[in-house]
């Protein structure tokens, strides 16, 4: 792939390879002896280098709305080649009722699937991909395999954040029911997919009894360790905001130390800081969810 690519970037033809690329790994039927997740892997890295490429051109609202064609369509005829793409508004479309059925969905395994879903989201609302999510030189043009966790940043939301706010949290719970009625090999993806969205819900200042809800632990039908870790965390942080309001109540300086503590605590090693973006590796040890809310 590298140099196949490299030389279509020092004759002018990179977008035009990277097309022919993808759609010889779409189109042509999978041989069976063939090992899907090397196919999946090989997609996903075409597909991610074709919206860096237009990222980098500039054509921003195009990459939206080209990677948006690709995870939602039911068919790759319904992908146009990524050089056609001159768009100046994303179009965005209604969320698919069964991510299943999607081509996407058909030719992914569920890991790689997670990966360009996050990717896409991150690139919806910072308007670029995670720096993180490719490997470093000489190998930039491969994307890093690893499942990520997106940081929000915790500012009052504008205009077009406020839009975008339902789109994203749609986006979550689709993918969220797609991976629970898949086999233990999405079980990555699923906690992944809900890890990403308690932090965006709790950076965004959603209420407490809404993330709560989301996992609980009752809602899955396996009992999956790291969902009751991760509900577990939830207890804890709305525990603390309880505890910090109602000593507020009573004495101001003691708010402010318990607000500072919870802060560093809920900080960890700075991966859930106030940002403008990024990535962070979910496989780690279960660490903060994101910077404190906005109640703090």
């Amino acid at each position: 792939m590298h140099s196949y690519y490299l030389f279509g970037q020092d004759v002018g033809l990179g977008a035009s390879i990277l097309d022919r690329m993808l759609a010889g790994a779409c189109v042509e039927p999978a041989d069976a002896c063939e090992d899907k997740s090397l196919r999946s892997r090989y997609i996903v890295d075409v597909v991610l280098q074709i919206v860096k490429s237009l990222v980098t051109e500039g054509t921003v609202e195009g990459a939206k709305n080209w990677m948006q064609t690709f995870l939602t369509c039911g068919s790759w005829d319904a992908v146009q080649p990524s050089q056609l793409c001159q768009d100046d508004v994303w179009e965005e479309r209604d969320m698919v009722e069964d991510m299943g059925s999607t081509f996407a969905a058909k030719v992914l395994t569920s890991k790689d699937h997670c990966i360009l879903w996050m990717a896409y989201v991150h690139l919806i609302w910072f308007h670029e991909l995670p720096s993180g999510l490719f490997m470093d030189p000489p190998n930039g043009y491969l994307s890093d395999e690893n499942l990520f966790l997106i940081r929000w940043p915790t500012i009052e939301e504008s205009e077009e954040e406020n839009e975008l706010h339902g789109i994203v949290h749609e986006i979550f719970i689709g993918l969220t029911l797609h991976y629970m009625e898949m086999d233990a090999d999405a079980r990555p993806s699923l906690v992944t997919t809900l890890k990403n969205s308690v932090g965006f819900l709790m950076a965004r200042g959603s209420a407490m009894e809404e993330v709560l809800e989301l996992v609980n632990p009752s809602n899955f039908p396996d009992s999956i360790q790291e969902i009751r870790d991760l509900y577990g965390q939830v207890l804890m942080v709305s525990a603390l905001a309880f505890f910090i309001y109602t000593a507020s109540m009573r004495n101001k300086p003691l708010t402010f130390f318990c607000s500072a503590a919870l802060w560093s605590a809920r900080r960890g090693e700075g991966n859930f800081a106030p940002s403008t973006g990024g990535i962070t590796n979910p496989e780690l040890p279960l660490e903060p969810l994101c910077s404190p809310p906005f109640w703090l």
